[in-house]
């Protein structure tokens, strides 16, 4: 995907180009409806279209630079005896019933970084 003077979104016919795409409109679709907006899809302009899913495209790049949680930290929270007790009583408030001996290493990992996640938001709130 290339980029125009925006940062990092794509062009106006690249835009066009995804909005050709059945299952990228099913998605707007379905994003539409969530945040309570009526018009459909093949209602609205193409501009608008292009806008709407300018936003969307926006949004995720926030949220993915946002939740990239650096190997090394995942590495050192769960090599941390220390931090091991706090990860098990958060998976168990999560309702997740394995505890980190049980689960595999991409599934420890994977709730090691959403433990971070969690740590970071929590973090920016303050």
């Amino acid at each position: 995907m290339t980029s125009d003077d925006s940062g990092n979104l794509p062009t106006d016919a690249e835009l066009d180009q995804m909005l050709t795409d059945p299952g990228i409109r099913s998605k707007l679709g379905q994003i539409l409806e969530a945040n309570d907006i009526d018009t459909p899809l093949d209602d609205m302009t193409q501009e608008t279209q292009r806008d709407v899913l300018r936003q969307v495209i926006h949004q995720q790049q926030q949220q993915a630079q946002a939740s990239e949680v650096p190997e090394h930290l995942v590495d050192a929270l769960l090599g941390d005896e220390k931090m091991r007790p706090a990860l098990e009583q958060a998976l168990q408030a999560a309702g997740i019933d394995k505890s980190l001996d049980e689960m595999e290493e991409d599934e420890r990992r994977h709730y090691a970084r959403q433990f971070i996640e969690a740590l970071q938001q929590s973090q920016q709130n303050q």
